[in-house]
């Protein structure tokens, strides 16, 4: 006669294909990231005060030109910390927004002022620019109207491609410029799809508030992410990879 035993396998052993622990259902999930959403807009609404009061007590005039691009500034270390949350959290599902974000911010800082402030200040220029040409009304100064409008678009797109892989990998600046350029016309797909994100933001500007776009800011970011994804594998696969790449002393590191 056999002797009885229990069975002292995990409750997980027990569970069939169709049973669920907490924390697997889908509203669960959903949940769960529209706090995280909520929680890093609140963190990048919070980095980008200088912007914000810039927004509530600022004309907008081209006399406060310098202290918008001042301002502006904040903007874009804001961004690459936002960046590096979405990252983390798509590829970890790791759901920490404040530690996240302070890191990110710590360790983006640095590297994209380097190319924020340069951006920054030539958008202001053209702007100004802009601005006066349009006052003019001549048909040579619509010309270079469009032109500058032109210059500031391709540059726009270059500095998202800077944000993407300064919070990815770790490259000499005159490096990261190249591939930055290179890769507007090698990844035609990112290319397109960055141009759709700005012509959203410009359609939430024109037709809403510059505070609806604030609070916009995560989402975008986080579209911004999926849409520059395929690019980060595509460097990482041929600057980063094992064989048939840098030897390995100078490999740039993923951050």
């Amino acid at each position: 006669m056999q002797p009885v035993t229990a069975d002292r396998r995990s409750p997980q052993a027990h569970r069939g294909p169709g049973n669920r622990q907490f924390g697997d259902g889908v509203l669960f999930r959903f949940t769960n990231h529209v706090y995280w959403l909520m929680a890093t807009e609140l963190l990048f609404v919070v980095a980008c005060l200088p912007q914000v009061l810039a927004l509530l007590f600022l004309d907008r005039d081209s006399s406060n030109a310098i202290l918008y691009a001042f301002a502006g500034t904040f903007l874009g270390p804001a961004l690459a910390a936002t960046l590096h949350c979405v990252r983390k959290v798509r590829r970890e599902k790791d759901l920490d927004p404040a530690r996240d974000f302070v890191r990110g911010y710590r360790i983006n800082v640095a590297g994209t002022l380097k190319f924020w402030v340069p951006a920054v200040a030539a958008a202001t220029i053209v702007l100004l620019d802009s601005g006066f040409l349009q006052t003019q009304g001549a048909a040579s100064d619509a010309a270079l109207r469009e032109a500058l409008l032109v210059v500031a678009l391709l540059g726009t797109l270059w500095v998202m491609n800077m944000m993407v892989i300064s919070t990815s990998f770790t490259f000499r600046m005159r490096d990261m410029a190249r591939l930055s350029m290179f890769y507007l016309g090698r990844s035609v797909r990112s290319t397109i799809g960055n141009l759709a994100i700005l012509f959203l933001a410009v359609v939430l500007l024109l037709f809403t508030s510059e505070w609806v776009l604030l609070a916009c800011g995560s989402l975008l970011v986080h579209l911004f992410a999926l849409n520059t994804a395929d690019l980060v594998t595509q460097v990482e696969a041929r600057f980063t990879g094992p064989p048939g790449g840098l030897p390995p002393a100078e490999k740039p590191t993923p951050q």
